[in-house]
């Protein structure tokens, strides 16, 4: 197996794609890629040492997640979320996390508790006073713990949608170039609802959920100003 390096970056030679996605994608999660920005195959294949095809087949993939916005004769653009957009989809993104909660708490064995403690203590780990010492990391961590929750109940469409939703929160809260929320806080309440899982609390663990996206959702109506 060989490989390319390039100011630092290193693409293997087996699942070129894979790694073109990865490169692409974090540049878009920390804002190297801005809204709006036109992304160039040549370009981007050029720089990695790659060839064309394995950029192609990233940015297609990056579009069908809705990263990347492909638009006839004029090229592919990172795609640019509203906070109004952002805001409705952490509505949504409460009434999927609230039932989810309710369905999986029911179902969660002592070892899902435990997968979601250990990603929690992960996330301690990156917490430096009141920012992240890893932020791609934190960002990973933060995903996981979510999708980790909406997976134990057990509905692969349900699973499926949170992802999606996730996915593009992720994407608006990089696009700010800032985490609106406070890192310590938002591990505290990560906290509470890993806690409502221990004590098998639904009334606790649905506050706690309820509390935790409402704060995100409010962060970012604020940022938002008057609308």
């Amino acid at each position: 197996m060989t490989a390319s390096v390039h100011d630092g970056i290193r693409i293997q030679r087996t699942d070129l794609a894979d790694e073109v996605y990865r490169v692409l994608r974090d540049r878009i999660f920390t804002a190297a890629l801005r809204p709006g920005e036109k992304i160039r195959p040549e370009g981007v294949a050029q720089e990695l040492g790659v060839s064309r095809t394995p950029v192609v087949e990233a940015i297609n993939r990056l579009a069908e997640q809705g990263l990347v916005v492909p638009q006839p004769h004029r090229g592919t653009f990172v795609s640019d979320l509203s906070l109004e957009r952002v805001i409705a989809l952490f509505d949504v993104r409460l009434m999927v996390e609230e039932f989810g909660a309710r369905r999986g708490l029911a179902q969660a064995t002592d070892a899902d508790v435990a997968r979601l403690r250990a990603l929690l203590d992960e996330e301690a780990v990156l917490i430096h006073e009141d920012s992240v010492t890893d932020y791609l990391a934190w960002l990973r961590l933060n995903r996981e713990f979510h999708q980790a929750c909406v997976d134990l109940a057990g509905n692969p469409v349900l699973s499926e949608m949170h992802a999606r939703l996730n996915l593009d929160i992720v994407m608006a809260r990089a696009f700010r170039l800032a985490t609106l929320r406070n890192s310590r806080d938002v591990h505290t309440e990560h906290r509470r609802i890993l806690g409502s899982y221990e004590r098998r609390d639904e009334a606790a663990l649905l506050a706690a959920v309820r509390t935790h996206l409402v704060r995100g959702r409010d962060a970012y109506s604020a940022f938002a100003g008057p609308r």
